[in-house]
């Protein structure tokens, strides 16, 4: 079973430097997208509150969704067991494949995904907890992230 574990320090350097890349479902967008308040930094075009979930999911078509998160980190037990994903660049065809569905092509998601591009240095602004899923190039994060980011389609 592949695992995401705790990031080492270069690990933490390249999700520093990245383009992270969350995708949702179009119908919870409204959910996602915050209320505008004060200046974006460059290259956002709203703030959003992602959610932290348990990481599986029974919907049909989809590969692979129980994921396991090496958490050791029992000091932080409010947020324990909830994690929020994103791809550390624009994914692959194994990430595609196990994360959003088999039939499913990257740059043609369809009218019910929404892809929310995050700066790697306002999730680490925001995580202290932060794990790496080697298969398909995952970042994972303990609790919610909330910030700023780049919704395609825009709001």
């Amino acid at each position: 079973m592949v695992v995401a574990y705790p990031v080492t320090g270069a690990r933490r350097d390249e999700i520093a430097a990245a383009t992270l890349v969350h995708v949702a479902r179009a119908a919870h967008r409204d959910l996602i997208v915050e209320a505008p308040g004060g200046a974006l930094p460059p290259g956002a075009n709203c703030r959003i509150r992602l959610k932290a979930g348990q990481g599986w999911s029974v919907a049909p078509f989809r590969l692979l969704r129980d994921y396991s998160v090496l958490d050791p980190f029992l000091t932080h037990l409010k947020s324990y067991g909830c994690y929020t994903y994103f791809f550390i660049g624009e994914p692959g065809w194994w990430a595609v494949k196990k994360n959003i569905g088999p039939g499913v092509r990257w740059g043609d998601l369809g009218p019910e995904a929404v892809v929310f591009r995050v700066a790697g240095r306002d999730v680490l602004a925001c995580a202290d907890l932060l794990f790496y899923r080697p298969d398909d190039h995952v970042c994972v994060i303990r609790g919610d992230y909330r910030g700023p980011a780049c919704m395609d389609p825009p709001p």
